[in-house]
């Protein structure tokens, strides 16, 4: 799953938690999560430009698949043209990392 990679790193705060916060484990997790929203932002692809020559932002999903994928040409899709679930995004993965790194 594209989202996988939110799974895994709640989970490494979840285990952070369980295991009392180990300075150790937290600096590996905190790395994780500065890696992963770093590449799931779409660095350093941030903008797609439209057929109409306007450049948009385009949040990335996980792993950073997918995002405003047109009917033809390279970033041609097989899914619904234009669209993506918004389930990628896991808003309450993403509440925790920022929860997590405070």
């Amino acid at each position: 799953a594209t989202d996988g990679d939110q799974d895994a790193i709640l989970g490494m705060i979840y285990l952070a938690a369980a295991l009392g916060y180990p300075d150790d484990f937290v600096d590996m997790v905190m790395r994780t999560v500065i890696a992963f929203a770093s590449a799931d932002l779409g660095f350093p692809d941030l903008y797609r430009t439209l057929s109409g020559g306007e450049r948009i932002f385009v949040p990335k999903m996980g792993s950073t698949w997918g995002g405003l994928t047109p009917e033809t040409g390279t970033y041609k899709t097989q899914q619904l043209p234009w669209c993506y679930s918004p389930g990628y995004f896991a808003p309450a993965h993403y509440r925790t990392f920022r929860d997590f790194a405070r």
